[in-house]
């Protein structure tokens, strides 16, 4: 009886080698079919390009940390102290044109027609504006 019970053990034995073998094989193919898998889907990140780079963060922003003006119906948010310190040491009209223009991209009819002046007049106090930002901030630099 002794040689059945040795040999039921060494059944067991070769069963739990082969599920053992087979459990390994198994978990190789799943592994290499993953494997290829991400090779297929994945970038490394020194392969993508500064524009896709940018995509993968954001930034918070937080209203104490920006300069807020309003002109017309619109507010206007200003990051930087000195271009904010700068436009508050303009006239209220000086500082709606540079609004307008640079921060809410309206051309010189757009803003004409919606601070109801002459187009020549918009100009001149964008220019004139410039002019005074680069001095005034010009002396900070």
């Amino acid at each position: 009886m002794e040689k059945n019970s040795f040999q039921n053990e060494m059944d067991v034995r070769q069963r739990f080698h082969k599920l053992c073998y087979w459990a390994m094989k198994c978990s190789a193919i799943n592994y290499y079919r993953y494997s290829d898998y991400l090779k297929e889907h994945e970038i490394p990140f020194s392969d993508l390009s500064e524009k896709e780079m940018n995509k993968l963060y954001t930034l918070d922003e937080y209203a104490a940390e920006n300069y807020l003006f309003q002109v017309l119906h619109y507010d206007v948010y200003v990051r930087d102290a000195l271009i904010a310190e700068a436009l508050g040491h303009l006239t209220k009209r000086k500082r709606e044109v540079i609004l307008l223009s640079f921060f809410l991209d309206m051309n010189d009819r757009e803003i004409a027609k919606a601070l109801r002046v002459a187009q020549s007049t918009i100009h001149a106090h964008k220019r004139r504006s410039l002019e005074l930002l680069k001095e005034h901030i010009g002396g900070k630099i």
